[in-house]
């Protein structure tokens, strides 16, 4: 009888390929530099080196992927200077595109959070960078809260 441990298996399944950590920012629309960035910090896809290489399995970045809408996010913050965070009908009634302070209060974040993630390649959605100046597209804060694409009026027309 041998006392020998199983040695477990390190290989893919045959449909759980690896992928490059540039094929992992094509699939997630993340940047490489915010994959890094993730997995430095401990909130990113399992990986692992091969040959010196980050690799990724399929199925673990489909599963982060699938998590990351509500366990990447930071936590809803007060609005700050006592501001109120904004309603649906305020959001919708936006420009098409607001500063960064705007999109904060849509998303319930302080401004000193949003800037963090836009520093770091984390802020939930498109950021444009105009000089000095942060804007933020109004169709991508629609997408992060789900409100593109749907009917948000009353049943009574109002």
């Amino acid at each position: 009888m041998s006392s020998a441990k199983a040695i477990p298996q390190t290989a893919p399944a045959p449909d759980d390929d690896l992928l490059s950590i540039k094929q992992v920012s094509e699939m997630t629309g993340c940047s490489s530099q915010a994959l890094y960035n993730h997995r430095h910090r401990g909130t990113g896809p399992e990986c692992s080196m091969v040959k010196g290489r980050l690799k990724y399995r399929r199925s673990a970045v489909l599963e982060w992927v699938t998590k990351a809408d509500t366990a990447t996010l930071p936590e809803p913050a007060p609005a700050p200077h006592g501001s109120a965070a904004m309603t649906t009908a305020e959001v919708l009634d936006l420009p098409p595109s607001v500063d960064l302070e705007t999109a904060c209060r849509a998303f319930r974040i302080s401004p000193a959070t949003g800037y963090r993630l836009v520093k770091s390649n984390g802020f939930p959605c498109p950021v444009v960078r105009l000089g000095r100046a942060i804007r933020v597209p109004k169709t991508g804060l629609l997408r992060v809260l789900g409100l593109d694409g749907a009917d948000h009026t009353s049943p009574t027309g109002s």
